[in-house]
């Protein structure tokens, strides 16, 4: 399961995401689309733990992903 919650994130003072709420039930299937430039890659790096949300939170069945190598494990 992945649960967002109120999360946003800055680059150089700039926030590409904002308070951003997301849950997808485990086994669920979903697509992240938009024109270029409205973060989805921003939004995926986030979800990996490449990046580290300003605000908010990010789980992945219940655990934070940043500096989580076993949840990091899980995503392919």
């Amino acid at each position: 399961m992945i649960d967002i919650k109120n999360m946003s994130k800055k680059i150089d003072d700039k926030y590409i995401l904002k308070n951003v709420d997301l849950h997808v039930n485990k086994g669920s299937i979903f697509g992240i689309i938009g024109e270029n430039g409205a973060g989805k890659t921003t939004l995926i790096k986030c979800l990996t733990g490449i990046y580290r949300a300003n605000e908010g939170s990010i789980l992945i069945d219940g655990e934070e992903v940043f500096d989580n190598a076993k949840i990091k494990q899980k995503i392919g």
